[in-house]
C-alpha cells in the first residue's frame, strides 16, 4: 500500500489546528485514524465512557486557548454517550470537535451495525454537522470543523467519518488543512466613543465578566482588574466565571450565582450602567437580572460586549451592543481618561466590602461536616493557581459562596447545569496543567454520573483530588419536586457506595470524612497521594439537612 490514508491525513490536519490531546473512547470504525494521531503529534487518553470523552474534550477546549478539543468515538452508540459532553459545549460555548466513525458509505442506509446518521443526530446541537465521504475533502472539512468551532459564539462540530474514507489511500499531498486562526473583531471607534460617553457620566457603573476562559487572556484581565480599580467600576462574574475576576482585588464585587448576595442584586437596581463583557447572559446570569428589572425594558444604559454580532443584545436589550473580544474592547478604552471620582470609589468600595461579607463568614450548616468551613479551610490551604471543577447540585452553592477561584482557569464548571462534569473536566486540566491543584467537587449523585473515570486518572498518573459530598439524596431536585408535589417523595433517595473504597479499589487514595475537624488531617493525606500521581478521593458525609448556606430543613422539606 502505497500514499497516505485517511487515518493519517486527518491527524496531520488535525495537528496543523493546535491539537494535541484527544479524549476518546476506542471503536474499529476509526482505527486508521487512532493508529496515525501518535505520529503526528497527537496524545489520546482512554477514557471509559464516551460521556467523559466528551466533557473532557470540552474542559480542555476551555484550556487551550482557543485551540478546539478533541473528543474520537464510534458510531451511533458512540455519539449517543457523546451527546451530554456536546451539549455542555452547545451551551458554555465551547470549542470542541468530535470525529466519529461511521459504517463504510457502501452499506450506508442499509441498516448496518449500529448504523445511524451521525450528522443528523447531533446537527441540532452542533453548529457544524456533516459526514466525510471522500478522502481528498477530508483535510478541508477537518479545517472547517475546526474554524467553525472556535468563531464567533463557539460550539461544537461533528465529522461522521466513514471507515472506508479512513482506510482509503492517496497519493495527493495534504490541502486544505490551513484556515486563518479566528479573528479577534475590534470595537468600531464610534461605539468606543459612545462608551466612554456612558461611563463619564455615569455615578454608578457596574460591569458583568463572563464568557469561557478561552475567551479571554492573562493581559486581558489585568487590564480588567485595572478598569475597575481606576476608572471605579465593580467587577462583577457572570455565573461560574468566577476565575475572571480574583475576588481579593479592591474592586470584586460577587458573583451571580443561585441565591446571590442580597447586597449585589441591591447594587444591580442601584446601578446606572450595565456592561456585559464577554458574556452573552445566560439562563442564570439572566435569571439575576430580570429579578431586579423587565429585561425589554432595563431601567439603565446596558452596553452588550461580544465577539459575535448575532449574539449582542439577543437575550437582553442593549442601548449599546459592541461586536469585540474583551481584550479588544479593554485595549482600547483610554483608561487615562476614566479616573474615577471619590463618589465612584466609595461605589466601588461598598460593594467589596459586602462581597467580602457574603464570601467571608459561612453560617452555621446542620450536621457534624459543615460544607462552608470546608471551603473556607480550602481557600486558605490552597494556593492561587489551583483548579476546580464541579458539575451540577445544591453542593456547589457552598463551592461557589466560600471558595476564593483567584486564577483565570480557576473555575472549570457548565454554565448548562450539567451532571457529571466535574471529573472529566479535572482530567483535562490535570493532564493540560500537571503542576497545578486540580480537585474535582462533586455530590454523591453528580459523581456517579462518570465516577468510572477514577480509574482513567489511576491509570495515568494524574493526581487529581476528588472531594464527594454525601448526602444521600438528589437534593437539587427533591427541593423542586417537595415544593410541587408536597408529601411526594419518590426516586430520589440514594443508596451510595462506599466512595473511599472505590477510589482505593481503582489504586487511588479514599478516605471517609464525618466531621470539619477531621477535613484538613484527610486533605493533606489526599495531597501528599495526589504528589505521588495517585488520585484520591474524600468521601464527605454531609448532612441530608444541610440545603444551602444559611438554609437548614428536615428531610421532607427540603427547599433546592
Amino acid at each position: 500500500m502505497t500514499g497516505t490514508t485517511g487515518g493519517e491525513n486527518a491527524a496531520r490536519a488535525l495537528a496543523s489546528q493546535g491539537i494535541r490531546q484527544a479524549f476518546c473512547v476506542p471503536g474499529e470504525s476509526y482505527l486508521p485514524l487512532l493508529a496515525a494521531l501518535e505520529g503526528a503529534g497527537i496524545t489520546a487518553m482512554t477514557c471509559r465512557h464516551e460521556g467523559t470523552a466528551a466533557m473532557a474534550a470540552e474542559a480542555m477546549g476551555r484550556l487551550s486557548g482557543g485551540v478546539p478539543g478533541l473528543c474520537l468515538v464510534t458510531r451511533a452508540p458512540g455519539v449517543a454517550n457523546a451527546m451530554a459532553g456536546i451539549t455542555v459545549a452547545a451551551l458554555d460555548a465551547t470549542p470542541l470537535v468530535v470525529l466519529a466513525g461511521q459504517v463504510p458509505t457502501r452499506l450506508r442506509g442499509t441498516e448496518a451495525f449500529q448504523e445511524a446518521d451521525l450528522a443528523d443526530i447531533a446537527a441540532p446541537l452542533c453548529k457544524h454537522a456533516e459526514e466525510v465521504c471522500d478522502i481528498a475533502t477530508l483535510p478541508a472539512a477537518i479545517a472547517r470543523a475546526c474554524h467553525l468551532a472556535r468563531t464567533g459564539t463557539p460550539g461544537p462540530a461533528l465529522l461522521s467519518l466513514p471507515q472506508d474514507v479512513l482506510e482509503a489511500t492517496t497519493e495527493a499531498p495534504l490541502s486544505g488543512q490551513d484556515t486563518p486562526v479566528a479573528a479577534n473583531p475590534a470595537p468600531a471607534p464610534q461605539d468606543m466613543a459612545r462608551l466612554v460617553e456612558l461611563l463619564r457620566h455615569s455615578h454608578r457603573p457596574l460591569l458583568i465578566a463572563g464568557g469561557g476562559p478561552h475567551l479571554w487572556t492573562e493581559h486581558a484581565r489585568t487590564l480588567l482588574h485595572d478598569l475597575g480599580a481606576r476608572a471605579g467600576i465593580p467587577l462583577v462574574t457572570a455565573f461560574r466565571r468566577q476565575g475572571l475576576v480574583d475576588p481579593l482585588h479592591a474592586a470584586a464585587a460577587g458573583t451571580l450565582v443561585f441565591r446571590s448576595d442580597p447586597a449585589l442584586i441591591q447594587a444591580i437596581a442601584e446601578s446606572d450602567l450595565l456592561i456585559l463583557l464577554g458574556t452573552r447572559a445566560t439562563a442564570v446570569t439572566r435569571d439575576n437580572l430580570a429579578a431586579v428589572f423587565d429585561l425589554a425594558a432595563p431601567p439603565m444604559p446596558i452596553v452588550h460586549v461580544y465577539p459575535d454580532v448575532e449574539s449582542c443584545g439577543r437575550t437582553i436589550r442593549a442601548a449599546l451592543p459592541i461586536c469585540a473580544t474583551p481584550q479588544a474592547l479593554l485595549e482600547a478604552l483610554p483608561l487615562a481618561d476614566l479616573e474615577a471620582t471619590g463618589e465612584r470609589h466609595e461605589w466601588v468600595a461598598r460593594l467589596h466590602a459586602a462581597h467580602r461579607a457574603f464570601a467571608d463568614n459561612p453560617p452555621p450548616a446542620a450536621g457534624m461536616l459543615d460544607a462552608g468551613r470546608v471551603f473556607t479551610l480550602l481557600r486558605e490551604h490552597l494556593p492561587r493557581e489551583t483548579i476546580i471543577t464541579s458539575g451540577a447540585g445544591n453542593y456547589s452553592i457552598w463551592l461557589h459562596r466560600f471558595f476564593h477561584h483567584r486564577d483565570l482557569f480557576a473555575q472549570l464548571a457548565p454554565v448548562s447545569g450539567t451532571m457529571g462534569y466535574g471529573l472529566p473536566a479535572a482530567l483535562a486540566a490535570k493532564w493540560r496543567f500537571p503542576e497545578r491543584p486540580v480537585i474535582a467537587v462533586a455530590g454523591d449523585g453528580c459523581f456517579q454520573m462518570n465516577m468510572a473515570d477514577f480509574a482513567t486518572a489511576a491509570q495515568h498518573g494524574l493526581g487529581i483530588i476528588a472531594l464527594v459530598l454525601d448526602n444521600g439524596q438528589l437534593g437539587t431536585i427533591r427541593g423542586h419536586q417537595l415544593r410541587r408535589f408536597p408529601g411526594n417523595d419518590c426516586g430520589l433517595t440514594l443508596q451510595n457506595p462506599d466512595f473511599a473504597a472505590f477510589a482505593e479499589a481503582c489504586g487511588g487514595f479514599g478516605a471517609h470524612v464525618r466531621e470539619t475537624e477531621a477535613f484538613m488531617d484527610a486533605f493533606r493525606a489526599a495531597e501528599k497521594a495526589a504528589a505521588e500521581g495517585r488520585p484520591a478521593l474524600l468521601h464527605l458525609h454531609v448532612s441530608p439537612q444541610a440545603i444551602a448556606p444559611g438554609v437548614n430543613a428536615g428531610r421532607n422539606t427540603t427547599d433546592g
